[in-house]
């Protein structure tokens, strides 16, 4: 409808932690760290290599709000930078292209490429063998923007012929990431596992404060997890009741009873208030469709769950004016 104000949001703390990923990993790959890192481990001592970062050229594929707050920064620090987007740009010390020529051109002298390009037709398996031949050989690729962007198959197979060095990538097709993918094995990706995107501490933040309770999903079998820790202590501190949901009791060797204790455990050491450490719970297996207050007892539906928030999160408030929208 017409009168219906839509808005755009952008988020400066967003940008900055986009950015911050981009400036390590290129950083990185740029030293080799993971090399210089295992031959630590093996305590042996590494012979003096200098690292040219005049060398560097980052090419910015996507200069919306977060990909010009990303070159910015990557100019700030002494790097070359250029970037491409669907609509030319005007950056001061920012070498700007557009259109597949555009793209075409900028790769030629990219050995440094970061991904933040937006989910569209167009851009989905952009990142593919083509692409990464227009490439200097032996660039690297940095990914933040979707998963579906990298066509995985053809970035192996630029990797196992140098044309591409080495790899960041913070998003994927399939997330989590399974643990038979074989990125896991493959010592040129850095896998960053956040989740959706590089910026995890702002994205929670912004989620939590539209929220009226939360439901805290945990493995039956893995228990809590470092993000678990940092998601909760937030929800805690905002006041919000938590939901636990024990998820995959079908697991050979789960321990859902131990992995409750532990919930309980961590929002103890959180300094939960007393009614949230009263919270209730419920055991299922999200991939077989069912839900139970108790996990010995196989359900046919996920109604306890559905039951389980109806009765504990409260209705969202209500007040007078005119529509919102926060994205």
């Amino acid at each position: 409808p017409k009168d219906i104000p839509l808005v755009r949001v952008t988020d400066p703390h967003m940008a900055r932690s986009m950015a911050h990923w981009f400036i390590m990993n290129i950083l990185q790959l740029h030293r080799e760290t993971a090399y210089y890192n295992s031959l630590r481990l093996k305590k042996i001592w590494a012979s003096d290599k200098a690292f040219d970062t005049d060398s560097i050229c980052v090419g910015v594929m996507g200069l919306g709000y977060l990909g010009v707050h990303l070159a910015t920064m990557l100019l700030n620090i002494g790097l070359r930078v250029q970037g491409w987007s669907r609509t030319s740009k005007k950056l001061e010390g920012i070498r700007s292209f557009t259109g597949d020529d555009g793209l075409a051109e900028m790769l030629k002298t990219t050995n440094y490429l970061a991904c933040l390009l937006p989910d569209t037709p167009a851009t989905k398996g952009i990142l593919d063998t083509s692409l990464f031949e227009k490439m200097p050989k032996g660039s690297f690729l940095l990914n933040a923007g979707r998963g579906n962007q990298l066509v995985e198959k053809d970035l192996t197979m630029a990797l196992d012929n140098g044309q591409i060095k080495g790899a960041a990538l913070d998003v994927f097709i399939e997330e989590p990431l399974p643990q038979n993918h074989p990125f896991w094995n493959d010592h040129r990706i850095n896998i960053i596992d956040t989740p959706g995107h590089a910026d995890f501490g702002g994205e929670v933040e912004r989620v939590l404060n539209m929220a009226d309770g939360v439901l805290l999903l945990v493995d039956a079998f893995e228990g809590p997890m470092p993000q678990t820790r940092f998601v909760l202590q937030k929800a805690l501190e905002l006041g919000l009741k938590p939901c636990v949901v024990i998820n995959k009791v079908d697991k050979e060797n789960c321990t859902p009873e131990e992995v409750h204790e532990s919930i309980f455990d961590l929002m103890f050491e959180l300094e939960a208030d007393e009614w949230q450490l009263d919270f209730p719970v419920v055991y299922g297996s999200a991939k077989e469709n069912w839900m139970s207050d108790d996990w010995k007892n196989k359900t046919e539906n996920i109604e306890p769950l559905l039951e389980m928030v109806i009765k504990h999160i409260p209705s969202p408030k209500i007040e007078a004016g005119s529509l919102q929208m926060l994205i």
